[in-house]
């Protein structure tokens, strides 16, 4: 009399785990660097949309001063409308007192600067010059945990960078 084979063998069985255990060595990896890709590119494209939404302000508004050489006028998150981008990557609100813009005017052009942080995790775009959001190395440097510089004043934020010396004539 003849057995029928129904199933697989331990050795085929294993056979198969083993595959798969590799193919999760190297596909896990991947897609974890694809997801953190697109989160510091979502912290960067909100990062330009608020630097947009402070210029906006700032060219249209009658009561902000305009600025002399050297003088600066920052907006907060909270001061700007911000209904497209309320939440950031890691699915939190953005702290819409931490994060804010800084225009300065250098005595022939604007310049600005960009702080954004999520309000649970602090993760986010530490204060950069909104010029680097364009290049890639800047963007892997840019995107950071902030939670250091949390608790201190707008000067930490802007320390060591060529907003430094400016003149803050108006923080909205």
């Amino acid at each position: 009399m003849k057995k029928s084979q129904n199933g697989f063998t331990l050795v085929e069985l294993l056979a198969t785990l083993a595959i798969l255990a590799i193919i999760m060595l190297i596909a896990v990896p991947n897609v974890m660097g694809i997801l953190d890709r697109n989160k510091r590119s979502t912290y960067i494209e909100d990062a330009k949309k608020l630097v947009t939404l402070a210029d906006y302000k700032f060219r249209q508004s009658q009561t902000i001063p305009r600025l002399n050489n050297g003088e600066c006028v920052v907006f907060r998150m909270s001061s700007l409308d911000v209904s497209e981008i309320k939440n950031g990557p890691e699915g939190t609100p953005y702290n819409v007192n931490q994060s804010f813009v800084a225009i300065r005017y250098n005595g022939s052009r604007y310049e600005y600067g960009v702080r954004l942080a999520e309000a649970k995790n602090q993760r986010g775009i530490r204060f950069t010059n909104s010029t680097l959001l364009n290049d890639e190395r800047a963007m892997m440097q840019a995107v950071a945990n902030n939670t250091a510089v949390v608790t201190l004043g707008l000067n930490r934020y802007i320390s060591g960078t060529s907003f430094s010396s400016c003149k803050i004539v108006s923080y909205n």
